[in-house]
């Protein structure tokens, strides 16, 4: 079964300007406004927030009202969306487990991209990115669609118009083809109509990681943040998501505890140089030996890269039926 790759995702490329019409900024209203509550509970003032995966700019059209929004996507295209959206905004491309941007925010916010993490390693790659652009007493707010326990199999649809006579129209199909593994997978069939009235189909495969609430906890506490989980508060009609959130120490502490209740052993110094875990970060031991045992060349591909941060605007223009986890957001 194929993953999703750079070249392969093309509403994230050539196809991006699409975004609009599939998820309309103003459908991110109050989730947006939820997740502000969250980000502004820092122990410090928050008036810089980093968004990590930030797609469109959807998320930053509204969060920007209230924040200095910097925003991180992989996709060039995508930033290219939302510097029109958003012009006032930092934009930065890269990739959300290895950027580095040289500088701390307030509050980190992490919306549905992080569902494109595949693996607990990539998971706690993004984490650490989290981590280490947090300020000491700052807050970082993580949004996956679902978790192992909340995801069920689904199907869903919509779509949009615009005033130049472009519309689309998609159905989404998303189910766990390996209960036992920690990714499951979504067909994307999107049907497309140009100004001029042509007509194409584009069909897309997606995977997003799957993890247990306490998996997300666990890596929370072991990047150095103090995690909670916070059920999500909507109008809408499905279930609520689970908002995973963590909140940096002023005081930072002089080790992480592993989930054995003992000190870790290992620092980002025996990780290896192509593992991107901030300085200062200590991992549990046997997270190290996963990451060793999973660093090669797949992993560092521009396809594995993709699976990051691809997915940070999509949201259903149809949103009334649309299930808890489903993909557009």
């Amino acid at each position: 079964m194929p993953e999703q790759s750079v070249s392969g995702a093309r509403f994230y490329g050539d196809l991006a300007s699409w975004w609009p019409l599939i998820s309309p900024p103003e459908d991110y209203e109050e989730e947006a406004a939820f997740a502000a509550r969250l980000l502004g509970a820092a122990s410090i003032p928050v008036h810089d927030v980093l968004e990590l995966g930030s797609g469109g700019g959807h998320n930053a059209v509204h969060l920007k009202a209230r924040f200095a929004m910097t925003l991180v996507d992989l996709s060039a295209e995508m930033l290219a969306v939302s510097r029109e959206l958003n012009p006032e905004c930092d934009h930065h491309q890269g990739d959300m487990r290895t950027v580095r941007l040289g500088r701390g925010f307030d509050a980190v916010f992490v919306h549905d991209a992080v569902m494109y993490m595949t693996s607990e390693i990539k998971l706690a790659q993004a984490i650490a990115t989290a981590f280490v652009h947090c300020r000491p007493g700052g807050v970082a707010v993580l949004v996956p669609d679902c978790t192992t326990e909340s995801f069920e199999p689904y199907t869903d649809h919509g779509g949009g118009d615009d005033a130049d006579g472009r519309g689309v129209r998609y159905l989404e199909w998303a189910w766990d083809p390996d209960p036992h593994d920690t990714w499951a997978v979504a067909e994307l069939a999107f049907v497309l109509r140009d100004a001029d009235h042509t007509v194409r189909v584009v069909h897309e495969q997606h995977r997003w990681g799957l993890f247990g609430r306490s998996v997300w906890l666990g890596l929370l506490e072991e990047a150095g943040f103090e995690a909670r989980v916070v059920i999500e508060e909507t109008t809408e009609d499905r279930r609520p998501r689970e908002l995973f959130v963590g909140h940096r120490p002023l005081v930072p502490s002089p080790a992480v505890i592993d989930g054995r209740g003992t000190r870790a052993t290992k620092t980002v110094a025996d990780l290896g140089p192509r593992t991107a875990v901030p300085s200062g970060v200590v991992l549990p031991s046997e997270m190290v030996s996963r990451m060793r045992d999973e660093e090669s060349p797949r992993d560092h591909s521009p396809g594995s890269a993709c699976r990051v941060a691809i997915v940070g605007s999509a949201t259903a223009a149809v949103r009334r039926s649309r299930p808890a986890s489903s993909s557009f957001r």
